[in-house]
């Protein structure tokens, strides 16, 4: 997200209050490179994810912590499965 808008998101929660992020609330409306909150609500949310268009997206999966299978493209079916698609922040 930096590389592509200078805006330096924090690690963890606060993504979502970000100045200049548009909130997604429907995964119809998802754009590659909007930033997918999952599981918990828009303050409180379990995991994140980087859309990567045709209902994928780029994550570090959590359930192997620390990230030994590092990031990898998988489907938003994938992790919905486990935790509920919360929205998105488009910056």
């Amino acid at each position: 997200v930096y590389q592509a808008t200078h805006i330096v998101l924090p690690h963890g929660q606060g993504i979502e209050n970000v100045k200049g992020g548009t909130r997604i609330t429907s995964e119809s409306q998802l754009q590659p490179g909007d930033v997918i909150l999952f599981g918990g609500t828009w303050t409180n949310y379990d995991h994140v994810g980087i859309y990567a268009g045709n209902g994928k997206m780029w994550d570090a999966n959590i359930a192997y912590a620390p990230y030994p299978d590092g990031v990898q493209e998988r489907t938003l079916a994938w992790e919905t499965a486990g935790l509920k698609f919360v929205g998105a922040v488009r910056f």
